[in-house]
């Protein structure tokens, strides 16, 4: 399982920027024939906690916080970050 991050705001790409400056393994979701453009970030369970304080340091407003299931079927079609492996 998977937490669906909503922003009240478009900035997806801070965001994005923010987590990978702190290696959170996130998909970043756009869909741009939509109007107003949908964004989001989806985040594994187990860094829910860890994505949400990093996007508050980064005094972003987080909007809702759903579930999401097949998180590798969402990395597969969208901007998937992994960190690397040392």
């Amino acid at each position: 399982m998977a937490k669906k991050i909503n922003f009240k705001s478009n900035e997806i790409d801070r965001v994005s920027n923010a987590l990978k400056d702190f290696k959170v393994e996130h998909v970043k979701v756009v869909y741009n024939k939509h109007e107003p453009i949908k964004c989001f970030i989806i985040v594994r369970n187990c860094l829910k906690d860890a994505a949400v304080k990093v996007i508050r340091e980064a005094n972003i407003p987080v909007g809702r916080i759903k579930s999401v299931r097949h998180y590798e079927s969402w990395a597969i079609r969208h901007d998937y970050y992994e960190p690397k492996k040392k």
